[in-house]
């Protein structure tokens, strides 16, 4: 038995053994029920129950539940982070919601939602697919929908909103015929972000794969706040802050090419 050497890595270790989706507020009550239950019997199997206590209060448990709280929150936080890092919805979730909303024939943003998420946690929809008779287990399932990006119920949410957003007909029979009939990548089209894009070649013609999905958060984030222009002074910013830091790495490594220009 390994002990864990913070509080954010034993968030983790529950989270992958929970096999399921969790909210926070959920996953907070079950993490303390979690640490002594499961976890504790883990550690009494080598050491004593003095230990465990010790050990808490060095991870920063020692509180009880305003420490486990602050524990789940860190990790969820952390957990965003890590996915504006990432960038946005892999393509392949958008390719599994044009597959669901057509064999659904969802007629509602909810009924997607709704199809969608007893497809992701069912063990007969994409569950069963993935483990495709192999060995794999339903907490290494999970793991791997969560570095998609699908962690929470209300990931799945924000899954189907994106969509809605880039494809707002796509809940019609007709447009969803044409859906059908579209090969190709599931991310769908958009006309406005895609006049975004082309705003945003005019100051940098060869857009990165990494600043294209910056424009498209940008998109998402802003497109109810800001106008275009807004947008558009959103990306420079972007740009300029890269070229900075690209510029700043050159005084630590003079033979690094500067990545980024601005024109």
């Amino acid at each position: 038995m390994v002990l864990v050497h913070d509080a954010l890595e034993l968030v983790q270790r529950f989270h992958e053994s929970s096999e399921m989706m969790l909210d926070k507020d959920t996953c907070k009550d079950r993490f303390i029920s979690y640490v002594f239950t499961e976890y504790q019997e883990e550690v009494l199997q080598q050491y004593d129950l003095d230990m465990f206590y010790e050990h808490l209060n060095r991870i920063q448990l020692g509180r009880c539940r305003i420490d486990f709280d602050l524990a789940v929150d860190r990790w969820y936080q952390r957990q965003y982070e890590l996915f504006c890092e990432e960038g946005t919805f892999h393509d392949r979730l958008f390719t599994i919601v044009k597959e669901v909303l057509l064999k659904q024939g969802a007629t509602t943003k909810e009924h997607l939602i709704n199809s969608l998420t007893k497809f992701f946690t069912a063990p007969t929809g994409f569950m069963q697919r993935w483990m495709n008779d192999t060995k794999r287990s339903v907490g290494s399932y999970f793991y791997y929908v969560s570095k998609m990006g699908i962690r929470t119920y209300k990931d799945i949410e924000a899954l189907v909103d994106v969509w809605a957003i880039e494809n707002p007909e796509a809940f019609k029979e007709e447009q969803q015929e044409l859906l059908a009939k579209r090969k190709g990548r599931g991310r769908p089209q958009n006309r406005e972000l895609s006049q975004l894009i082309k705003h945003a070649q005019e100051i940098k013609p060869q857009l990165t794969p990494q600043e294209k999905e910056r424009i498209r958060k940008i998109y998402y984030y802003y497109r109810k706040s800001l106008d275009m222009l807004g947008m558009i002074e959103k990306f420079r910013s972007y740009l300029l802050a890269k070229a900075k830091e690209a510029q700043d790495k050159q005084f630590t490594s003079p033979k690094q090419p500067n990545s980024i220009q601005v024109v």
